[in-house]
């Protein structure tokens, strides 16, 4: 995804303005999708558990019963 939307011009300058302002640059973008690279399911796993909590998630499912078979 963080390829991808380099893609884009308007992004691409959009995240340049940003790294400005933070004081970044795209070698910094380089070594987070490097590190991003290297993560496991296992690693990302236990990073999700840690900081999300599935009890306070809630979901919905919504219908437009006007094209519900009759």
């Amino acid at each position: 995804y963080r390829n991808l939307a380099r893609s884009n011009d308007s992004v691409l300058a959009s995240t340049w303005l940003n790294y400005l302002d933070l004081q970044r640059d795209f070698l910094w973008s380089q070594q987070v999708d490097e590190s991003l690279e290297k993560l496991n399911a296992e690693q990302v796993n236990t990073a999700l558990r840690k900081y999300l909590d599935l009890k306070k998630f809630s979901s919905a499912l919504a219908a437009d019963s006007s094209k519900l078979p009759n």
